[in-house]
């Protein structure tokens, strides 16, 4: 099953996280919207992330710099990972690990929860969010280098 139209046209000589980083830089270069709300909850020492992505969307998530655990709380989704693709429907959990990027096409409507640890007690998201993902703009810089070379 081909989810993300050219997935599959991408060159073997390619690493994992080279094609995730083109197909997260074409993704950007083209019309795309922010219709996935992001609730966030702190206390205990957690940070938790609560994700709602829409049906048939393609997902790149930032590259984990800690793992953390994950749960589907609602609907099914495949999950591409270098190897396979996996189907998973709710409820479902994993634990990732650092280096971690997921890449996902949402079969229905869905919803994420994922846990961090957050000993120190920060209240800035965007500042926990730092610690425990790597910045986007590596990703998707790597992507446009790709890009240009494939397009030139």
């Amino acid at each position: 099953m081909n989810v993300i139209p050219g997935w599959d046209q991408l060159p073997d000589t390619l690493t994992w996280k080279e094609k995730v980083s083109y197909l997260a830089a074409f993704m950007s270069a083209g019309p795309h919207s922010d219709k996935c709300p992001v609730e966030h909850q702190l206390g205990h020492g957690l940070y938790i992330r609560t994700i709602t992505i829409p049906a048939q969307q393609i997902f790149i998530g930032r590259e984990h710099a800690e793992g953390h655990l994950m749960t589907l709380l609602k609907g099914s989704v495949i999950l591409i990972r270098p190897e396979r693709k996996i189907r998973y429907d709710a409820v479902k959990s994993l634990i990732t690990s650092v280096g971690f990027q997921a890449v996902a096409y949402t079969l229905t409507d869905v919803v994420v929860q994922t846990v961090h640890g957050n000993p120190d007690g920060l209240e800035d998201t965007q500042v926990i969010e730092d610690r425990v993902f790597r910045p986007a703009e590596k990703t998707l810089e790597a992507g446009r280098l790709l890009m240009q070379r494939f397009l030139a």
